[in-house]
């Protein structure tokens, strides 16, 4: 019966992921290991920012609140529930948005085509295991991160639906959690959306005021200077580019080529920075001109873009969920390679979705994040998605 189903029905593996991360709840409850702490950051924001309280205090030391106050609105509905109950209401809604994470990506990846649910099913499923290590941190943390890439991938849905009035809406509120979406803006600028660019600013104003009904506007002045301040000394933190931390394209180059032999000062720093970055403003120039005859090719453009920025953002490895639209894209197309472009997209995923701290132990696992294996695993993708791309297949 179940395997008549997976073959014909192609919702199955989405049941199937979004079932795996029920059990997941309730295997941390049974070990006593469910808390989401940063998610409790969110929740306490929620109550201040209805109270017209200060969001951002030195007193809350790690768990202090570093997102906009609009952010902090958003997680409003939330405190009706007493907190251990809204710890559970968070954990099912953020399964839902896995799972709908990888709905929408598995969608566009066969948007326009004729499609077999069992193949469906599969991609499905493999979509939901290669992303695991990404999303099973985040949810057991409670933070948003699948959040934010699922505010992405709609908004590629919409935008190849021609929803110009909603998408530039879920980028913009997306923005005030945090601001990696301000990569799209010069796509936008070459594709010629001035009149969706302009609705997205209008957004930002409108929900930047959002928080005006609890707030006097001195009040919320305040509140987003201490956000810009904290913004400004999350970057600084993570600037070093011989960091081990720096997961960056940058701090890769830097530390894996012969300019790794030398101490690069603020001047050195900002010029070998502008190098790489006009590097890859070339290489995306020639990724979107190379697809301007390929049917849809906006699917594989917004897939690069959100898949770089943990490549050009100072983040955590948690942040390279933002792979998981490049990801599904790929894999429908896994049939279409041939051997060496197959090794290359295995290679990809290897490095990108094998980094688990249970599989290779405390000693093996750090000296895989210190070389910043997963960033290397994303360049791979990159690699094999402009591959695709020069043979005009997406």
């Amino acid at each position: 019966m179940l395997k008549r189903l997976y073959k014909e029905n192609p919702y199955i593996g989405l049941l199937m992921i979004f079932s795996v991360l029920i059990i997941f709840m309730f295997l941390e409850m049974k070990n006593h290991r469910f808390q989401l702490v940063d998610y409790e950051v969110y929740y306490k924001a929620a109550h201040r920012v209805i109270n017209g309280e200060n969001l951002f205090r030195v007193e809350d030391g790690f768990y202090k609140y570093k997102y906009s106050p609009v952010a902090a609105t958003y997680f409003i509905p939330f405190i009706s529930f007493p907190l251990e109950i809204s710890k559970i209401v968070f954990w099912i809604l953020s399964a839902f948005i896995i799972t709908s994470l990888i709905f929408i990506n598995t969608s566009l990846a066969f948007f326009g085509k004729k499609y077999d649910s069992l193949i469906v099913n599969n991609i499905t499923l493999l979509c939901g295991l290669f992303l695991a290590v990404h999303y099973m941190l985040d949810i057991h943390l409670g933070q948003v991160n699948f959040l934010i890439f699922t505010m992405y991938s709609l908004s590629v849905w919409l935008y190849i639906r021609r929803k110009d009035l909603l998408w530039p809406l879920v980028l913009a509120m997306s923005i005030f959690i945090k601001p990696f979406a301000l990569i799209f803006i010069p796509y936008l600028v070459l594709k010629g959306k001035f009149k969706q660019i302009g609705l997205l600013i209008t957004f930002l104003f409108l929900l930047a005021a959002l928080p005006l009904f609890f707030y006097e506007i001195p009040d919320l002045t305040f509140q987003y200077k201490s956000w810009f301040y904290e913004l400004v000394t999350e970057l600084k933190n993570k600037q070093s580019l011989m960091s081990n931390s720096n997961h960056t394209i940058f701090s890769i180059l830097a530390r894996n080529n012969p300019v790794s032999f030398f101490e690069f000062g603020t001047t050195g720093t900002i010029v070998f920075q502008l190098l790489v970055l006009s590097g890859i403003i070339s290489f995306v120039l020639w990724f979107v001109n190379k697809g301007k005859n390929t049917k849809n090719s906006e699917i594989a453009d917004f897939a690069l873009l959100t898949g770089m920025i943990p490549l050009l953002a100072f983040t955590d490895t948690n942040s390279f969920g933002a792979i998981s639209m490049m990801l599904c894209l790929l894999l429908a197309h896994f049939c279409q390679m041939n051997r060496l472009e197959k090794v290359i997209l295995i290679s990809g995923v290897i490095l990108t979705s094998f980094n688990i701290y249970d599989l290779w132990g405390a000693r093996l696992f750090g000296i895989f994040k210190s070389m910043s294996f997963i960033s290397f695993g994303t360049i791979i993708l990159i690699v094999s998605l402009a591959i695709f791309r020069k043979q005009q297949k997406v």
